[in-house]
């Protein structure tokens, strides 16, 4: 997370990691209409990203629920970190990760 602003990259492209897959989620529910003009959906699908007994799934990749549980911790992490921008960076560099 906020890789950009620590001048990082968060994953390798088709990785199959965590990052990755969150970030294809991300784009498929950011592009959910060139993706039904273009056929890339399940056909009578009325959402892009949906729950199901495992997790968060797509037509392209899933998030069990204890990953996406794993991101909403780190999520939460930064929000606290930066709630104070001024000891942002050394709050961010010395917990756990």
């Amino acid at each position: 997370m906020l890789v950009k602003a620590w001048k990082g990259k968060a994953f390798e492209k088709n990785d199959g990691s965590l990052e990755q897959r969150l970030n294809t989620m991300y784009n498929t529910m950011k592009h959910v209409e060139s993706r039904i003009d273009n056929g890339k959906m399940i056909p009578e699908a009325t959402v892009p990203v949906w729950l199901d007994n495992k997790g968060l799934c797509s037509v392209d990749t899933n998030l069990t629920y204890a990953e996406t549980a794993e991101v909403l911790k780190e999520i939460a992490k930064y929000a606290d970190a930066l709630s104070d921008p001024r000891n942002a960076n050394t709050v961010l560099n010395t917990s756990e990760a």
